[in-house]
């Protein structure tokens, strides 16, 4: 049988399954090129790290979805795991969809068998696998967060409440009751240890009669902690599960069925994690309880400047407490940042010192500094100065973005621009930028943002300058 020569692009295909098996004079790295020379060296580290846990600190634009997915490829290469013996765990659907395509190209056609998926999907599949142990069928359906409040409404007086269901309006608190019920399932917080807080507070306003603000608060959590109750057994009852459900359930099932959880630690010899600053304390459980040794295969991948979904239950306490679950993890810092220039990383890292003591590299002795490594010149004068241009609403925004398009296309030798294209004006404080705006924009205002880029003919996400 003639060999097989394997694309480029792709880590070499397993010969014994293709051809007879000639001996190895000596043991070596069986990778293509491309798989670890384009990578820096503190990238290539990470990714040829051997057995036990790792924490890869990847900074803003250093490469760390390239490094997972190396990592992958690489353990596949090297015969350290079958692909059907690794996971790889993360935050959005979109990031995992971007990893499995990436994997993807890196192996050989047929080893598409390593489970990258989020933790909600993870844990959905487990529980439909395992259903009848979970309580649940294999048809359960899903709900999502504006569907959550639409079962409450259904079941509004199957809910024991009193004060959080006015007469005068019924469904004021029902968001917030949806609210305070995820909250608890990030926090791993199940009904019964609600209820025996509350009864707790109940007995300390008993014990002191005259804190009439002990009483109240007290008086509160005992009918929060009978409404999620009340709340999980509807669910069950009518087979529903929400998002929390989809990591809460799955933890308990591990928890309660140790049979299930010693044929998960079978099933994976390498867990993966990407994004893990923004994990709730539920996730990190859940990772915990599936490696089972502070010595087990698990790499980590985060970085606690970029945690911003505090209000979704991501704990940042998960990455900075790492290093006490895992004390003989080693970290790597990857500081070589390719998406931004040197200006604009200081300017940042001066920014973001602001909430030491409370970071990683101040608690660790770590150098999280960012170097650039973008491509493209400027000159000396453009790379210095970073000026930072505050709107007061999305029409001036939309304004100062035509104005810094009519410019850019001046510099092109544009001087008579076309009906679509925006025309030239006099704005002095505008007058010496000649660097593409950046937008930095609240949560209530994208749409005018996008709209003035567009408007303006900038270059938007998935869009490349000319």
């Amino acid at each position: 049988m003639p060999a097989v020569v394997p694309s480029p692009n792709q880590i070499p295909i397993f010969e014994e399954l293709v051809a007879p098996p000639r001996a190895q004079t000596r043991p070596h790295l069986r990778i293509q090129p491309p798989l670890l020379a384009d990578l820096t060296p503190r990238q290539r580290k990470a990714v040829t790290h051997g057995e036990g846990p790792l924490l890869i600190v990847a900074g803003a634009g250093t490469g760390k979805t390239t490094v997972i997915t190396r990592r992958i490829a690489w353990l596949i290469a090297e015969k350290l795991a079958k692909p059907s013996e690794i996971l790889a765990l993360t935050f959005t659907d979109r990031a995992a969809l971007e990893m499995t395509e990436r994997v993807d190209r890196l192996v050989p056609y047929g080893y598409t068998d390593t489970v990258i998926s989020t933790f909600h999907a993870w844990g959905d599949r487990l529980l439909r696998d395992h259903a009848m142990e979970a309580g649940l069928s294999d048809r359960s359906i899903v709900l999502s967060r504006a569907e959550q409040v639409i079962f409450l409404r259904e079941h509004l007086f199957d809910l024991p409440l009193d004060r959080y269901r006015p007469l005068g309006d019924p469904t004021r608190f029902l968001h917030a009751l949806v609210t305070l019920i995820s909250r608890a399932r990030d926090e791993d917080v199940p009904p019964s240890e609600y209820r025996a807080l509350a009864q707790r507070l109940l007995a300390a306003a008993d014990a002191a009669p005259d804190d009439a603000a002990l009483a109240e608060t007290a008086a509160q959590q005992a009918e929060l902690a009978a409404c999620y109750g009340a709340y999980e057994e509807l669910m069950r009852r009518t087979d529903r599960i929400d998002f929390g459900d989809q990591v809460g359930l799955a933890l308990r099932l591990l928890r309660d069925h140790p049979a299930i959880l010693e044929a998960e630690r079978q099933r994976y010899r390498y867990i993966l994690v990407d994004e893990f600053q923004d994990t709730n304390h539920a996730q990190f459980e859940l990772v915990k309880l599936l490696v089972g040794s502070p010595a087990a295969n698990l790499t980590v991948v985060g970085d606690d400047d970029q945690s911003i979904y505090r209000f979704r239950g991501a704990a940042l306490s998960n990455i900075l407490g790492f290093r006490e679950a895992f004390p003989s993890a080693p970290s790597v810092v990857l500081t070589d940042n390719f998406r931004s220039r040197q200006s604009i990383l200081d300017a940042a890292y001066r920014l973001i010192r602001h909430n030491d003591p409370d970071r990683l590299e101040a608690r660790e002795g770590l150098d999280k500094r960012l170097v650039a490594r973008a491509h493209g010149r400027r000159s000396a004068a453009a790379e210095s100065n970073i000026e930072l241009l505050a709107f007061d609403t999305g029409r001036c925004h939309r304004g100062a973005g035509r104005r810094l398009a009519a410019r850019r296309q001046a510099r092109r030798g544009s001087r008579h621009p076309g009906p679509h294209q925006p025309r030239r004006r006099s704005d002095p404080s505008l007058a010496e930028h000649g660097a593409r705006p950046v937008a930095v924009r609240g949560d209530r205002g994208p749409v005018p943002a996008a709209g003035g880029s567009a408007a303006g003919q900038l270059p938007a996400r998935g869009q490349r300058s000319k």
